[in-house]
């Protein structure tokens, strides 16, 4: 699984929590974050929104996943991300 995760940070206050990310702002952080994943992975994408992160994961590509050592694909998935909603587009 491809991962990203944007915070938008203001200078001043520091990290903004994301239910006080102007819609604009927002957009932008999700188009960075697709910009971030170009080339790698397959869809669908998975838009999350945390309270301080908008996260977006892409599942590999078939010739990504045969790359990967046998070993490193036995170790069952886990998904630690808390309570997410998905993103409003």
């Amino acid at each position: 699984m491809w991962h990203v995760s944007i915070a938008v940070i203001d200078r001043h206050l520091g990290v903004v929590p994301t239910d006080r990310v102007s819609r604009p702002d927002r957009k932008r952080a999700i188009a960075c974050a697709e910009r971030l994943l170009q080339g790698v992975g397959q869809a669908p994408d998975s838009p999350l929104v945390l309270p301080i992160s908008f996260q977006l994961r892409r599942p590999l590509a078939p010739a990504e996943v045969a790359l990967l050592d046998p070993a490193w694909l036995a170790i069952p998935a886990r998904d630690h991300a808390s309570a997410p909603t998905v993103c409003p587009t």
